[in-house]
């Protein structure tokens, strides 16, 4: 079963651009976070998502919100599109797939579903969306719709 609003965030450590190691659970009353799920790095639609959420950057620092990019592609090829895209956002490997599978957003084709979840700052997951269209890129006024109802 998926992990669906309400429940507890499933935590984990990964390797992310910029040579670091993000823990989920790190950011647990302190800042609310979105996972933004995505194919593949260097991919039409990724390439226009992720940096879309580097360029809002400062808007959602203001809401206290970290947005962590996720995809199974390797660390070595998230660093060369976040250095080719100049994004700013922490983009995290996924390379052993068990971030997708736990949070159940992992493709049939091997790659993670484009999928939205926000997590607030108690680790509970407080929205949740996979769009059935991997070529449909999630609407960012939803996202900062939802953010907007979190408690500050």
């Amino acid at each position: 079963m998926a992990a669906q609003v309400g429940d507890q965030a499933p935590d984990f450590t990964a390797k992310a651009t910029g040579n670091r190691e993000i823990t989920l659970s790190s950011y647990r009353g302190k800042k609310n976070v979105v996972l933004a799920f995505f194919p593949f790095v260097f991919s039409p639609v990724c390439s226009e998502q992720i940096p879309a959420y580097s360029q809002n950057i400062e808007r959602f620092r203001a809401l206290e919100t970290e947005v962590l990019g996720v995809s199974v592609d390797s660390p070595w090829a998230q660093g060369a599109w976040v250095k080719a895209y100049g994004i700013q956002i922490p983009v995290v490997s996924d390379f052993s797939k068990e971030i997708a599978q736990s949070y159940e957003v992992l493709h049939p084709g091997g790659m993670t579903q484009r999928a939205i979840v926000i997590i607030d700052k108690a680790g509970k997951i407080t929205y949740r969306k996979v769009e059935e269209d991997l070529r449909e890129m999630p609407d960012p006024k939803e996202i900062f719709t939802e953010l907007q109802k979190l408690p500050k």
